[in-house]
């Protein structure tokens, strides 16, 4: 490389400079390295200076500073591999058991959120299903007919009415509830310390 060189107004000269800052780039080819080396030093000195490179190379990228080791991507699940068959055979048996037991093996990746959505698809087993709903019902089925009726039909009505429309006719329903057979039964239930028997008027 021959260079009338240029002192620059830095410590160093725009080619030193230049050099710096590219050569140590890892698994940057020498010659493309000494290329933007060029580009810096014209940027540098407003086009007054030129590197030139002067040299056989062969075709083979020569980096002064090897390239750093790329992080090897995880293995993708072969087709024949445990993963694959054992998430063929829960497929297979399509149960609820059989999904929990491919999790409990299996508790991350594609497959497992795969296996997941194939669990949310089966429904619980009647056991299970009154378990979770029994408690909501049962407080349902615990409140006064009138008051769930009436309710309801409140609810429809203040659909349409501003806030403090609705507010002035749900205290009316309030008031109008307070006089039913089922609000005379829950007073003296709650008074006698026992279970409502609601007469549903």
């Amino acid at each position: 490389m021959s260079v009338k060189a240029s002192d620059g107004n830095s410590q160093n000269s725009p080619f030193a400079v230049a050099l710096v800052e590219h050569l140590p780039t890892p698994g940057l080819d020498l010659r493309k390295a000494f290329g933007y080396v060029r580009d810096g030093v014209l940027k540098n000195t407003g086009n007054k200076q030129e590197p030139y490179l002067y040299g056989s190379l062969g075709g083979d990228d020569f980096p002064l500073v090897p390239a750093k080791p790329l992080a090897a991507a995880p293995a993708a699940p072969q087709p024949n591999g445990p993963l694959c068959k054992d998430y063929e055979l829960a497929l297979q048996l399509d149960t609820r058991d059989g999904w929990r037991a491919f999790l409990a093996h299996y508790p991350e990746g594609f497959y497992a959120d795969l296996a997941k959505g194939q669990l949310n698809k089966i429904a619980a087993p009647p056991a299970e299903l009154d378990a979770k709903v029994g408690g909501p019902i049962d407080r349902i089925v615990d409140k006064s007919p009138t008051a769930i009726g009436r309710g309801k039909y409140a609810m429809r009505a203040t659909g349409s009415m501003s806030f403090d429309e609705s507010i002035a006719y749900t205290e009316s329903q309030i008031a109008l509830l307070a006089r039913t057979e089922d609000a005379k039964e829950g007073l003296k239930a709650f008074s006698q310390k026992r279970k409502p028997s609601w007469p549903g008027r």
